[in-house]
């Protein structure tokens, strides 16, 4: 990802608004202690237009790992905001703070922070059009697997095709084989009435933790 522009507007995901200040340290009230979160994910606007996402997490959180070693990818930010922190490899990146929480000051010192971090931190979501265009690309993959996957289901289950929830896992594995990997939403819609609530849920999970990415 290139250079992260300067970012505008933070919003959390749990609605509460951090409004993007003039400089490190003016996101909290005088007098008030800051919120002792613990984790914390949210979205930020850049003054590029673009929408981007981070996340950030306090090493207790992570049951027992070392997220402050030398693993490939990571990277130590000593005392930011008060706190010593990293940002782990991988995408998208993870920040990682070694305290039993913290506050706004930590989203104030990412958004100044030099451009390296910043380009680390924030990723940028999908915008609109790019979500419309995957969107019509898997409606296709849709229109070409769910006739597919249902006749393989009526082949074995038998017609007309009832799906319970102790034939559940038959019915997954029947999809997985014949390359059912995208969202059930497609399959249901059309068919949900041929599988009970429950076989629903079960062949969802089943795929989920199975199907290929």
């Amino acid at each position: 990802m290139g250079r992260l522009v300067s970012i505008r507007q933070m919003q959390l995901v749990d609605g509460c608004g951090v409004g993007a200040s003039n400089g490190p340290g003016e996101a909290s009230s005088p007098g008030k202690a800051p919120p002792p979160w613990t984790s914390l994910d949210g979205f930020a606007e850049g003054d590029d237009g673009r929408t981007y996402s981070w996340r950030i997490v306090t090493a207790a959180v992570l049951a027992g790992t070392d997220p402050l070693d030398d693993s490939e990818g990571s990277v130590a930010l000593a005392d930011l905001a008060g706190v010593t922190a990293c940002i782990t490899g991988g995408e998208p990146s993870l920040v990682v703070v070694d305290a039993p929480h913290f506050g706004p000051e930590l989203l104030d010192a990412l958004q100044y922070a030099p451009a390296w971090v910043r380009a680390r931190v924030f990723y940028p979501l999908l915008t609109g059009a790019e979500q419309a265009w995957l969107d019509e690309l898997e409606q296709r993959d849709a229109d070409e697997l769910v006739p597919r996957v249902v006749a393989a289901l009526e082949a074995q289950l038998g017609v007309p095709l009832r799906v319970e929830a102790d034939r559940a896992t038959w019915a997954a594995r029947i999809m997985l084989e014949v390359g059912y990997v995208i969202s059930t939403d497609h399959l249901f819609s059309a068919f949900g009435p041929r599988f009970s609530i429950e076989a629903q849920e079960l062949i969802t999970a089943w795929l989920a933790e199975r199907a290929p990415d």
